[in-house]
């Protein structure tokens, strides 16, 4: 009995020091659910922030969590900017100018009436079973096109370095802005090249719906090289004048004022691996010799081109964020 006594007493004062830690583990229970709680709630917030910032703002490059959008994210709301900056880009072009839009005409008829005289007087270079000026003019619909995009993008990003160095948008904007804007040009010059394909007998037949399958692929090199020539202009400054030499050059060895025959039978490898050669006679085909163009060659170009666009996109996505510091 004696031996119980203490047993009994003890047992309250172990109950009262059980009693303080099974609080203090409570309370930091209850503190650990409500710091996980205000986690939770945080991050749904800032989630809130991103869509918000994504969906509401269209131009936005960045968002607080991450360095940049997701590619068709960046795309999908540029997409208003891009059409914003292609008509500035007429107005700007055309702005004060008295001739206006009819400098789309002037100018490769300008070219036509030099260079046709000189290939068909001295040379004797034939429209190969076509009018000479119809085949001429679907070259110069097509190189027209080119040279003037491709020599506006190249420099874009340079000229356009007041707002590239205060504002943050897509820089890719600004090379591609020309390529939309250019489409004003080629499609005045088709519609002459459908007026005369009238008026000198050839005729229009169906075949001529598949003239958007050229265009496309054109437009695919045209922005692959205005995005990737504009970028390294930034940096290198000498790019515009090797471009401007290179259009020179690939004006006289493609075929815009001759046919694609007219190249020896040897070299004419070179005509398929030139896309330019490839879409200008893709043009002639559908419009002017009613037959449908060289599908492979078109499939292989067009393939080409849209790889070549988008690594000259993520190039471009890789060095925007030294641009300032040289622009």
């Amino acid at each position: 009995m004696e031996d119980r006594a203490p047993s009994a007493a003890g047992s309250p004062g172990a109950e009262n020091d059980a009693a303080p830690d099974a609080q203090a583990t409570e309370e930091e229970a209850v503190w650990g659910a409500e710091d996980e709680l205000v986690k939770g709630l945080d991050l749904r917030r800032r989630e809130r922030q991103v869509r918000h910032s994504a969906v509401s703002h269209r131009w936005i490059v960045r968002t607080p969590d991450s360095d940049q959008l997701a590619a068709s994210t960046r795309w999908r709301t540029s997409w208003p900017l891009l059409k914003m900056w292609s008509v500035r880009q007429v107005q700007l072009r055309y702005r004060q100018s008295v001739l206006g839009l009819s400098w789309t005409i002037v100018q490769p008829v300008a070219i036509m009436a030099i260079y046709g005289f000189v290939l068909t007087a001295f040379l004797d270079v034939s429209g190969d079973g076509l009018p000479y000026l119809c085949m001429a003019w679907a070259g110069l619909t097509v190189w027209q096109y080119v040279g003037g995009a491709v020599q506006q993008g190249t420099v874009s990003l340079r000229n356009d370095s007041w707002i590239v160095s205060k504002v943050w948008f897509p820089r890719e904007i600004v090379p591609l802005a020309p390529v939309l804007a250019s489409l004003i040009d080629l499609a005045a010059a088709g519609v002459i090249l459908f007026a005369l394909a009238i008026v000198q007998g050839v005729g229009i037949s169906y075949h001529a719906i598949a003239l958007p399958v050229p265009i496309v692929v054109l437009m695919l090199w045209v922005a692959a090289a205005c995005v990737f020539t504009g970028t390294v202009t930034v940096f290198f400054r000498d790019m515009a004048t090797i471009v401007a030499l290179g259009l020179r050059l690939a004006f006289i060895a493609t075929p815009v004022m001759y046919t694609a025959n007219l190249i020896p039978e040897q070299y004419r490898w070179v005509n398929a691996a030139n896309p330019l050669t490839v879409v200008i006679e893709g043009v002639r085909r559908c419009v002017l010799g009613h037959t449908w163009p060289d599908w492979p060659l078109l499939a292989f170009h067009g393939t080409v081109g849209a790889v070549l666009l988008l690594l000259s996109l993520k190039y471009l996505r890789t060095v925007e964020r030294r641009m300032i510091d040289v622009v």
